[in-house]
């Protein structure tokens, strides 16, 4: 009995510090929230705990007593989420602390992952940086992209209207900055319940969204699904998608977490679920760390895909060869290897690498415009940025596009077709796959001959 003592510690301290595939929550249990007090002491970090699914509720909450936290959140994507009552001085204190009370839990609900998220000094940003360049006094008259033509936009859209193509509505969520909803081309394209929109903001901001509402979410959501209207910003994706916003704060005074970006998309799955929303589509124009909560929730939300910046370079300002960069000079989550994400570079207007934008040939599968791009900003304004976080949104609405004219097409089908419709770049041949860059007009027509042709 001693020896099956000794092997049985042996193998919980292994799960905690092991890196095991992700097993998915065989029970579910009633999701927690912490007192909204204790929330806003967000700085204090988080515990995310990967439980064995023979772990009962009971259990986990007994560890998180013990561990002196309080849950925030279950069952999110296989997690638990807790709260710390006070500052982390040593991460690897806890870490020992977490090892130590694995020892008492059975052999068959050992903890088999785990992460602590603490606040960070540098903050998390969205990529590529924000970077304002002229602000354009609130016009209202339609602002037409420099590289409307070179990626066809409206020719994409006027294929579609002159042949009376039915789209089916779906929406995109954008992960970022709050939109301003009241913003003329925002209002009308995001998703209403009892005359409110749809989104998701975390615990404190509900009651007033507002609070996370920033320049740098209005730009990359009208890039992607502005209304459709001929005035202001036309977006990308179908006349009627529709913004699903995860708000986080990434410019604020709170600290931001990760595993806020797994809640939020556990949310709209749930609404998702129950009928109320549909979408396919997520674009994350932004930076973290290597998140297991974030990696798991894309891992299996296998059918949808999920479009990333890759970057606006390292902190010395130069671009990054994510495919050969060590694990501190990843960006995440750009460089995943995920089958449900594509990372997307920024060109200029040359057709040219941007100077700022990150690369890979392996990692980075293909680029957009994302230099002296004009979008939505705040009061109904508008302003122009430059970034990969202004590259993304023009796939991720694509993408929108082509799951609009037909629902059931796949991740994988739906790649294709933006990789097969897009323009090749020889000044990009060594920096990204194939040198490709977007054309939505292209991937529209190649998919619309395929629906034609009954193949997909």
């Amino acid at each position: 009995m001693k020896w099956n003592r000794i092997v049985l510690i042996f193998l919980a301290v292994f799960c905690i510090f092991g890196n095991s595939e992700p097993a998915k929550q065989a029970e579910k249990s009633k999701t927690v929230f912490l007192d909204k007090k204790i929330i806003s002491k967000s700085l204090y970090g988080r515990l995310i705990v990967k439980f064995s699914p023979k772990t009962p509720i009971e259990i986990r909450r007994k560890f998180f007593k013990d561990m002196e936290v309080e849950i925030i959140e279950t069952d999110v994507f296989g997690f638990d989420i807790a709260g710390f009552k006070k500052p982390i001085k040593n991460a690897g204190s806890v870490s020992r602390d977490i090892a130590g009370m694995a020892y008492l839990l059975p052999a068959e609900r050992v903890i088999i992952e785990y992460e602590i998220e603490l606040p960070k000094k540098k903050k998390a940003k969205p990529q590529g940086g924000c970077l304002a360049d002229v602000r354009s006094g609130g016009e209202k008259k339609f602002l037409e992209h420099w590289f409307d033509k070179e990626i066809g936009i409206s020719k994409a859209h006027e294929f579609l209207a002159k042949r009376r193509v039915p789209l089916h509505p779906s929406g995109i969520v954008i992960v970022d900055e709050g939109p301003d909803f009241g913003h003329p081309d925002i209002k009308p394209v995001l998703r209403y319940r009892a005359g409110k929109p749809i989104y998701w903001a975390g615990d404190l901001a509900f009651s007033s969204p507002e609070m996370l509402f920033g320049n740098h979410g209005c730009h990359v959501s009208c890039l992607a699904a502005g209304y459709r209207d001929g005035n202001g910003i036309d977006g990308v994706a179908a006349q009627n998608a529709y913004l699903l916003p995860l708000m986080v704060d990434f410019d604020g005074d709170d600290a931001v977490f990760a595993s806020d970006i797994a809640r939020g998309l556990k949310y709209f799955k749930k609404l998702e679920s129950a009928g109320e929303i549909h979408w396919r589509v997520v674009n994350m124009s932004f930076l973290f760390h290597n998140s297991k909560i974030v990696y798991a929730a894309m891992q299996e939300l296998s059918d949808k895909l999920f479009v990333a910046s890759a970057g606006n370079s390292d902190e010395d300002g130069i671009p990054v060869n994510l495919d050969r960069a060590p694990p501190n000079k990843k960006f995440y989550p750009a460089s995943w290897a995920l089958p449900n994400k594509i990372a997307v570079a920024a060109t200029d207007e040359n057709s040219k690498l941007a100077d700022f934008s990150n690369y890979g040939k392996n990692t980075v599968p293909i680029a957009a415009p994302g230099a002296k791009v004009t979008s939505c900003s705040l009061k109904g304004e508008y302003v122009r940025m430059k970034g990969t976080s202004m590259a993304s949104p023009l796939v991720a609405g694509t993408a929108q596009l082509l799951f609009a004219m037909k629902r059931n097409l796949s991740v994988a089908q739906v790649e294709v077709f933006i990789f097969q419709g897009a323009t090749s770049a020889s000044a990009l041949k060594y920096q990204i796959n194939d040198g490709l860059i977007l054309n939505v007009r292209n991937s529209v027509e190649l998919l619309y001959n395929a629906i034609k042709n009954k193949n997909p």
